[in-house]
């Protein structure tokens, strides 16, 4: 598998770059913080960013890899349900999310896909529906066999 084929979907904190990796965190935005070159990217772009041949430099142990290995990061916070009340506004919103982020990924050439569960921890969005709205969008006729 080519490395830098592989894309990552990072969830995203709405309000802190990298989550609260700086003190300690270890949910899955602060495992990529912490692991890659990526928090320099965060920082800088707040909102939804892609970052190309990020440079995975630690294990899930924290231990330095003998030879870093690079990946496209795309950046997207999902949308809060958990604050967000209207379930209609919520559908949209993931929707554009999901379809903007496979688009990124594809326009990149990246063809082997690390999703997870987005926006289905504190976020609170049904993973069913989640999961339905990214399967709807890889069997569209625009990313159909792209991934």
């Amino acid at each position: 598998m080519d490395e830098d084929r592989i894309g990552i979907l990072n969830f995203a904190s709405a309000k802190n770059p990298g989550g609260d990796f700086l003190r300690g965190s270890n949910a899955q935005e602060e495992s990529l913080a912490r692991s890659s070159s990526l928090y320099s990217v965060l920082f800088i772009h707040h909102e939804s960013s892609f970052s190309k041949y990020k440079s995975m430099n630690l294990d899930d142990n924290g231990k330095l890899l003998s030879s870093p290995y690079h990946v496209g990061i795309v950046t997207v916070a999902a949308p809060n349900a958990s604050i967000i009340q209207d379930s209609e506004a919520i559908r949209y919103a993931m929707k554009e999310r999901i379809k903007r982020l496979l688009y990124v990924f594809e326009i990149n050439q990246h063809d082997t896909l690390v999703l997870g569960a987005f926006g289905c921890g504190v976020f609170k969005n049904n993973p069913l529906e989640v999961a339905f709205i990214f399967r709807q969008h890889l069997e569209s006729n625009e990313l159909f066999l792209q991934f």
